[in-house]
Order: C-alpha cells, then structure tokens, then sequence
C-alpha cells in the first residue's frame, strides 16, 4: 500500500508512525530516560530503508527528532539545550544504525526470503548493529 502513494505522503505517514513510536517509548519507559527503547523503532526505520531506500531518511529522521524533543520536554527535567542535544544525537545514532544495517545488508546480498542462511545473516547484522548502538549511546551518556 505504501508504495502507491507519493512520497511526501508515504514520508509523513513514516514519520507519524514513528512519531506515535518513540512518544509510546517516552511514556511506557521506566528509569532512563536517554534511550527510550529505541530497538522498536529502529527495527521499523530499518524496514522502511530497505524497502524504501534513501528517500525516507529524512522522514525518519524528522520522525525520530520531533517526538524526541516533546518526549523529553514532558518526562525529563532538563535544559533545553541539553534537550535539543541529546535528541539531535539520538536521532542522529538511529540514522547511522539503520543505515549501517542498509548497506551490510546490501554488501552481503542477503535477500528477504526466510531461510536459515539469510535470517542468521540477519540475526548477526542485528547483533554488530546493537553493538554499534549500544557504543555510541554509552559515549553520549559519558558526554
């Protein structure tokens, strides 16, 4: 269904989506507050790369970035600088993720067929990929 549709409207409809995901996060999120559970989404926003390559990166960045900032001017006591920072940041890390994932994918060729050898090529992309999540959101926490 969405690729139908235009791609500014498919693009607010991914953005709205994730909107809905990370405000979710915000609310249901209990102890830190920095890393809302951003697996849901990013899973989302890589699903949405790999079918909808680079043009829908805006459109998750912009649906990661805005319901960030609100989420974060509701739940958190902070400046808004620091706001503003961190969601930039978060965002920022959630594009990197899935872009990683877009062009391991890519590089390796794994097709989106169920099968043993392409879900456990999946399965340690994941992996290399939390990793890569896990270091940068551990660096913006020392920051």
């Amino acid at each position: 269904m969405l690729k139908t549709i235009n791609r500014v409207k498919r693009g607010l409809i991914v953005a709205s989506i994730l909107f809905i995901m990370v405000i979710t996060n915000y609310y249901f999120n209990i102890g830190s507050f920095l890393v809302p559970n951003f697996y849901m989404v990013i899973g989302f926003s890589i699903g949405m790369h790999i079918v909808f390559d680079k043009e829908i990166l805006p459109y998750i960045f912009i649906g990661v970035l805005i319901p960030n900032i609100i989420g974060r001017l509701v739940y958190i006591d902070e400046s808004l600088i620091a706001n503003i920072s961190y969601s930039l940041a978060l965002s920022f890390i959630n594009i990197v993720a899935i872009h990683t994932v877009y062009h391991i994918v890519n590089l390796l060729k794994v097709e989106m067929i169920f099968n043993l050898k392409n879900t456990t090529i999946f399965v340690v992309i994941v992996l290399i990929d939390c990793f890569l999540i896990t270091s940068l959101t551990t660096t913006l926490i020392l920051i």
